[in-house]
């Protein structure tokens, strides 16, 4: 049996923890503003009220999360990729009425 060259053992080992390391690696993706009562996230720059449909765009690839508390709205449009995030203490009611006393809607 030949015996082990030191030169190669410590040229090879370290490149083998890298690679182990990369494969072991976390991914981290940035993902937009997940906050449904950011005014912002939405295009008329106000939180959807119960008159309102709300469209999820297609191109949603992330998480949307509903407020705790009661949610009311009049339509929901959701994307085919994206997750909607329930509320963990109130709801999300989907009314389908065009009018409602306390918003105008748009």
């Amino acid at each position: 049996m030949r015996p082990v060259n030191m030169w190669t053992v410590n040229l090879i080992l370290p490149i083998c923890i890298c690679s182990v390391t990369n494969v072991l690696g976390v991914t981290k993706t940035w993902i937009p503003n997940t906050n449904y009562n950011n005014p912002s996230n939405w295009d008329l720059q106000r939180v959807p009220c119960q008159a309102d449909r709300v469209i999820f765009p297609s191109y949603l690839q992330s998480a949307v999360r509903i407020p705790d508390g009661s949610t009311i709205i009049q339509e929901l449009v959701l994307p085919s990729e994206g997750e909607i995030i329930l509320p963990f203490t109130g709801s999300l009611e989907v009314t389908g009425k065009s009018s409602s006393k306390d918003c105008t809607g748009e």
